[in-house]
């Protein structure tokens, strides 16, 4: 087939480099670079740097519905546009451009977590299962009938990078079955009645609430590791939570949310809204990584000391 891929992030690179070895993919369509890091440094977007290495042609529009964008990828005439993590949401005349419509690898089971952030949401709501969906294209956002779909069991102590890598890979197999099989797979429509939604990430999403369940807290730490981490106070001032574990404190004492209650070989224990966590890899602002143990023997931690509490 001639396939144009629409694609931004890591998690789309899998569905691209599948792509190459089956199909002969016309162009790649991949959101604007941007400025990142402390430097601000203009950096191609994950799918434009794979797409340059492969000889792939690369167009990044502003808006890919403009008339410029559309009249380019119609003199393509391609088969199917395959759409993965793109960023814009395709008008009509774009959805019309191929013979075999849009597609979409979607990293959740849909019609639950819709959006642009299903795999952290879906790890910070304590889910039991995640998966893949791949769906015909609508206007409105992740609302498509069903082409495809398989469910993954997620780990107890599953973090973002191992869900994001898991569910990429599976993406991946299944986009390329889905195209083998794309004349005889019968759409399913979406239960809309049942859509949840997984919105961005804020930075208010990455502040540790201590007064929150450890269970939550947990989630909340390994759903958004490695990228963007979450985040809270120590002596007035941040310090990443990248790791923790959930212990059964039995007897809680009576301190603030927040404040450690135990130091153990693994690192602090932190008061939660109904038991407690061990941090075990932090990173406080302007240092390396360190285990919970470093971190308290460096900053000689003591059970008067309360996380959360931000200088004025």
């Amino acid at each position: 087939m001639r396939i144009i891929f629409m694609g931004t992030p890591e998690f789309a690179v899998p569905c691209l480099e599948a792509l190459l070895d089956e199909h002969e993919v016309v162009t790649v369509v991949s959101q604007p670079d941007k400025a990142q890091g402390r430097g601000r440094k203009i950096t191609a977007t994950p799918v434009k740097k794979f797409a340059q290495e492969h000889d792939l042609v690369v167009i990044q529009p502003e808006n890919i519905n403009c008339s410029d964008a559309v009249e380019f990828l119609h003199g393509l005439q391609p088969d199917v546009l395959v759409v993965v993590a793109y960023g814009q949401l395709l008008k009509r005349k774009v959805l019309n451009l191929a013979k075999w419509g849009a597609i979409n690898v979607h990293a959740s089971l849909l019609p639950k977590l819709r959006g642009g952030a299903p795999i952290h949401r879906a790890l910070m709501n304590g889910d039991k299962e995640s998966g893949i969906t791949i769906m015909k294209i609508e206007p409105k956002l992740d609302s498509g009938p069903i082409l495809m779909q398989k469910a993954v069991q997620i780990d107890v102590d599953e973090t973002l990078a191992s869900l994001h890598n898991r569910l990429a890979s599976l993406g991946a197999e299944m986009l390329l079955e889905t195209l083998q099989r794309i004349d005889e797979i019968i759409p399913q429509a979406q239960k809309h009645a049942e859509a949840t939604y997984a919105s961005l990430i804020t930075k208010q999403d990455r502040i540790i609430d201590w007064s929150k369940s450890a269970e939550q807290t947990f989630n909340q730490i390994r759903g958004l590791n490695p990228w963007p981490t979450a985040f809270t106070y120590y002596r007035g001032k941040q310090i990443q939570i990248w790791e923790s574990k959930k212990i059964n404190q039995k007897e809680l004492k009576k301190m603030a949310f927040g404040q450690i209650i135990d130091i153990t070989p693994d690192g602090p224990v932190v008061l939660c809204g109904n038991n407690a966590v061990v941090l075990t890899r932090v990173q406080p602002a302007g240092k390396r990584k360190m285990t919970g143990s470093e971190f308290c023997r460096g900053y000689r931690c003591t059970t008067d000391d309360i996380f959360g509490e931000r200088e004025e």
